[in-house]
């Protein structure tokens, strides 16, 4: 640390009387300049606010931080916003100010300004000293990984923003040590899904602030949680989302009878479906990629052939909404469920369009039977309707268990292994069950509103949410 007193050294061959000038012009130029160091107000052209260190490099923060919380060392004056700055006055090239704020003269707050705007690094502290917030100021707004930590020294949350905005997905972790990833978006997520390869995640909804002309689908790189890509001409919100068997298509439906398929690399919008009478609220495609099948508000199934967008056959039989529709692993069955004044779960022959099974949902069930999923084997069905999940024998028709947790479930999805079942809904929690036994495996509560949409990767490792609260979080599956 470089001392508070200014020393020069004397130099050869300069008259007595001429350094007792020079010593006492010097003395002068120095008192000036400490009396400012207290009332002068920076502007642009102060050479404290006009050469900041590169903070990019950690030991010149390291070196920065010492000198800031070195009280001892530091003089004070103020800045153009009126705030008490603290720096070393001694260096060659002078750092910026460092604000500080104290409570109990505990400083539990400093960061660094430039010209009258935050920039550089800010620290906020707990009152026991422990690191509560870390992270930069550009140009006085957020910029760049920040950091929160618990009072118990546990860390909180680790991610990155961009002009005050966060940027990718932020890694959260709970007290005990738990952890998952999320992602703030300006959509309420209604639907979310995982490419076959586990790289992307794609999402849609409906904007925040309601734009018909610009609802958007969108594409995420799962590792970094930047947006890859953004897909443009829905005239209204997107309830559902659908991966081709390849990864390079992607089918989306929702708030009109337009289904539309994308080309997954351009962004492109390849194809249009026109047949359905009213709002789309399922699609899937068959296991071969070959075959989409459509659920809609006007109660119809279709199945259209992707290569050509030429509907094959409309199903029809149910006497409410269709909510869900799945292919089974093999293709040959399509399963779909039905809204509140249906309430009947449907098996289908895809080969001929006839109804195979129909799975009579007996008690009452507000919003119908939301969503269902078969399990990898096809052996099992889940399906998501009231405050229960059921699971049936899809061989016999029959339930084989009730599983019982949620106020409101309406989504479900199988683990790749078939031995976990996720299950979310309106209550804002997230389920994972032990599908052998029927027993709640975790109960995940970080969503502040409806979970409408849960997805596994392909290899069963993260779980992802979607929900009403502009948030996707992805968890680490125990």
């Amino acid at each position: 640390m470089v001392n508070k007193c200014i020393l020069w050294q004397k130099e050869k061959g300069i008259s007595h009387v001429w350094k007792v000038i020079t010593t006492i012009s010097m003395i002068c130029i120095c008192c000036t300049l400490l009396i400012g160091c207290g009332e002068s107000e920076l502007d642009d052209g102060d050479p404290i606010a006009d050469n900041l260190p590169i903070l990019d490099d950690p030991k010149v923060r390291e070196q920065i931080l010492a000198e800031a919380l070195d009280e001892d060392n530091l003089q004070t004056r103020n800045s153009p916003s009126g705030e008490e700055l603290y720096y070393a006055p001694n260096q060659e090239t002078p750092y910026t100010g460092w604000v500080k704020a104290t409570e109990d003269d505990i400083p539990y707050a400093l960061w660094q300004v430039q010209n009258g705007k935050r920039q550089g690094i800010v620290l906020i502290w707990y009152d026991n000293q422990q690191n509560k917030v870390q992270g930069f100021y550009k140009n006085g707004v957020k910029d760049g990984l920040w950091t929160s930590w618990y009072e118990n020294g546990q860390k909180e949350a680790e991610g990155a923003y961009k002009n005050d905005a966060k940027d990718g997905f932020w890694t959260f972790w709970t007290e005990n040590g738990e952890k998952y990833r999320g992602l703030e978006t300006d959509t309420h997520v209604y639907t979310i899904a995982f490419s076959p390869d586990g790289k992307t995640l794609a999402s849609g909804g409906t904007l925040a602030i309601r734009d018909d002309e610009n609802e958007t689908i969108r594409l995420w790189d799962v590792g970094t949680g930047t947006e890859k890509r953004t897909l443009t001409g829905h005239q209204d919100w997107t309830r559902s989302i659908a991966f081709s068997p390849d990864g390079k298509t992607l089918a989306s439906g929702g708030g009109t009878s337009i289904i539309r398929l994308w080309d997954v690399g351009t962004g492109t919008e390849k194809r249009t479906l026109t047949g359905h009478q009213d709002a789309i609220r399922s699609v899937a495609f068959s296991p071969d990629g070959k075959t989409l099948a459509s659920g809609s508000v006007d109660q119809t199934i279709r199945l259209w052939d992707v290569g050509t967008g030429i509907e094959k056959r409309t199903l029809t039989g149910h006497q409410d909404w269709v909510q869900s529709v799945s292919f089974s692993p093999d293709g040959k069955t399509l399963v779909s469920s039905g809204e509140e004044y249906d309430m009947t779960i449907r098996l289908w022959d895809v080969a001929t369009g006839t109804e195979k099974h129909r799975l009579k949902v007996h008690h009452f069930l507000k919003w119908g039977v939301y969503s269902v999923a078969f399990s990898p084997d096809g052996k099992t069905l889940a399906s998501a309707g009231g405050g229960n999940i059921r699971l049936w024998d899809v061989a016999a028709g029959t339930e084989k268990r009730t599983l019982t947790g949620h106020s409101a479930a309406i989504s479900v999805s199988f683990s790749p292994d078939g031995k976990t079942l996720a299950s979310a809904g309106r209550d804002q929690t997230i389920l994972l069950w032990d599908v052998a036994t029927g027993t709640e495996k975790h109960r995940l509560e970080r969503h502040s509103a409806t979970v409408f949409s849960v997805s596994f990767s392909p290899d069963g490792k993260t779980l992802a949410s979607g929900s009403g609260d502009q948030t996707i979080l992805l968890w680490d599956v125990p």
